[in-house]
């Protein structure tokens, strides 16, 4: 034992001897790159925040190279390989080039410890919790499918002095089998990888599917039942009040999904997601719907006592329920202004005053266009009798 403790003491003072070895001299003797070796192992996804675009992997990040003046014969001390500490010999200066508030290689790998071969090969894991920026397209929200990728890059190290490149086994599990991912709404269909040849990066791309039985419960389903609810208002007797109560339900559920639709894809302007889409023109049908039946219980209630009256009330319907989507409209409108800026006391957005503005008076004009019209109504009435 003493033995083996004496050879690699000697095995250590040769390797390291400052006039033969220097941590911050590139391991090569020739004019060639030295090229590292990436391999990726998965954990499991911590999660993806598509508000803010982050996206968090569990992981280790496996990184081998050759440094030719790290050899020895083993036969000679006894020794295969030996442990030592990445600031003792030469690392790579890797970095996340997308990371967002992670850690991982924020020291590249100097701090992890390196098990060096007798050939020369070293190697070193760096594992963590890493987070990069994903950019989300919601366009096919709930069925849709992110691209998520994990870049890495050298901070001083060009092309011709150091490569980056993948194994041939890039990705693994921790498990050893099959890339899996266990998470409740995202599932990985597939992963790719990029080595620059040059330039000093190289990238892994997962491929996220969205698991949309949750969505598909809590906000497609019921969407489907609604409009069918619109659809059979219409069977509804005229002389029942519930009529126009039952559209009005319908229209503000709408107006609910659709809020809550825009509380969980991230703010995009480049693309509407296809359920936003669906829920708006829902929204639109319910509101022309609903103004349909406030002007046929109009008539109904209305021209049934007086025929003379029926060119009156038809005018008089048109603009009130006119009038009643546009209020609605602005309502909806004033919720989104409300969704998109931040809640500040000392200041009042100038969009959000033009909406409170619009509702008010078109509030008012709701009010005595009604009491205006009834009493025209009631005019017109005795003026026949």
């Amino acid at each position: 034992m003493l033995g083996v403790l004496a050879n690699e003491y000697s095995l250590r003072s040769l390797l390291f001897d400052p006039s033969r070895h220097h941590p911050r001299v590139l391991p090569r003797t020739s004019s060639q790159p030295v090229i590292i070796s990436l391999t990726w192992t998965t954990g499991n996804v911590a999660g993806l925040d598509e508000i803010d675009g982050k996206f968090t992997l569990l992981g280790s990040l496996e990184l081998k190279w050759k440094d030719d003046l790290l050899s020895w014969d083993p036969d000679q001390y006894n020794v295969s390989s030996i442990v030592v500490s990445g600031q003792d010999i030469w690392t790579p200066d890797i970095y996340l080039g997308n990371k967002i508030g992670s850690d991982f290689l924020a020291s590249g790998v100097q701090k992890d410890l390196a098990r060096i071969d007798h050939t020369g090969h070293v190697t070193i894991i760096h594992a963590g919790e890493l987070s990069v920026f994903c950019s989300m397209d919601p366009t096919d929200f709930p069925f849709d499918t992110q691209n998520c990728m994990i870049l890495f890059a050298l901070k001083v190290y060009s092309a011709s002095e150091v490569r980056l490149v993948f194994s041939d086994d890039p990705i693994r599990s921790v498990s050893g089998g099959p890339l899996t991912l266990d998470h409740p709404i995202w599932t990985i269909t597939g992963f790719n990888t990029v080595a620059y040849q040059y330039a000093p990066l190289a990238f892994i791309k997962f491929c996220l599917y969205r698991k949309p039985l949750y969505y598909s419960f809590t906000m497609l389903g019921p969407s489907v039942l609604l409009n069918c609810l619109t659809i059979f208002a219409f069977l509804i007797p005229h002389d029942q009040g519930e009529k126009l109560s039952c559209g009005m339900t319908v229209f503000l559920a709408f107006v609910v999904f659709l809020v809550q639709v825009g509380d969980v894809i991230p703010t995009n302007s480049n693309a509407v997601p296809m359920l936003g889409k669906y829920y708006l023109f829902s929204i639109v049908g319910s509101a022309v719907m609903q103004q349909r039946k406030t002007y046929s219980w109009l008539c109904h209630e209305l021209c049934s006592s007086s025929e003379s009256d029926f060119t009156f009330i038809t005018k008089w319907g048109e603009k009130l329920s006119c009038g009643m989507t546009v209020f609605l409209a602005f309502v909806v409108f004033l919720v989104q202004v409300g969704d998109v800026i931040p809640t500040n006391s000392n200041a009042v957005p100038m969009l959000g005053c033009s909406f409170s503005l619009g509702i008010v008076g078109r509030g008012l004009v709701l009010v005595v266009g009604t009491l205006r019209g009834e009493s025209l109504g009631l005019g017109e009435s005795e003026k026949e009798m």
